[in-house]
């Protein structure tokens, strides 16, 4: 499948990247700023698109990376371009990466448009374009959205390295809970232990020498 993303921030560097590395077909890169859709271009070695519209005319399968706020929007300009007859979403799949949405919350009745759509988790920390990678490449993901679709995924991402559990669309906020209770809580009971340990005498260093 011939795979396109649009939005050029840290998850679309990484998870091309990871693409591009594994021998999947990357086509390229569409972004509201062309500037960051040429660097991640260049990154992994694939074309930066100047809109939308080309980029979905010369990809099968497209990936939504940008803010979970701007799914949504995203979607619904395709819709826009699919009704105007300037693109034709008739058999694409669209995929998105948030945790917490499903792909009903974010594509809504997709079908009516022709297309199928899920949503295809990385389980690990995005935090910095040019090295993110390497964690997605490692990365466990998690996908729930059409049948069909979820199977195609599957065989691309295992293709890619990456072990891969579907979950059902119902489940998808205690998902993003468990991630976050694993992540942000644990950060937060790492300090409580660093002020208790303070209180006791230690040094801000020698807590973190101690726990570590």
């Amino acid at each position: 499948m011939r795979i396109g993303i649009i939005g050029a921030g840290k998850v679309g560097f990484s998870l091309g990247r990871h693409f591009a590395d594994s021998g999947l077909k990357l086509i390229g890169y569409a972004s509201k700023s062309f500037e960051s859709a040429r660097k991640a271009a260049e990154f992994t070695d694939s074309a930066a698109f100047s809109d939308s519209a080309e980029l979905v005319r010369a990809s099968d399968l497209l990936f939504i990376t940008v803010p979970d706020a701007a799914i949504g929007q995203v979607f619904e300009s395709l819709v826009s371009l699919h009704e105007n007859g300037s693109v034709d979403l008739t058999g694409k799949f669209l995929c998105h990466c948030s945790g917490s949405l499903s792909a009903h919350d974010a594509f809504g009745d997709v079908c009516r448009v022709g297309a199928q759509a899920c949503s295809v988790h990385p389980l690990c920390a995005v935090n910095d374009r040019y090295t993110s990678h390497e964690a997605v490449a490692k990365a466990l993901f998690t996908i729930e959205g059409d049948p069909g679709l979820i199977d195609n995924v599957r065989r691309l991402l295992e293709a890619a390295g990456n072990s891969v559990v579907s979950i059902d669309s119902k489940y998808k906020a205690r998902y993003h809970a468990a991630c976050s209770i694993a992540l942000n809580l644990m950060v937060g009971l790492v300090q409580e232990s660093i002020d208790q340990l303070i209180e006791c005498g230690f040094s801000e260093e020698q807590a973190l020498t101690a726990l570590g």
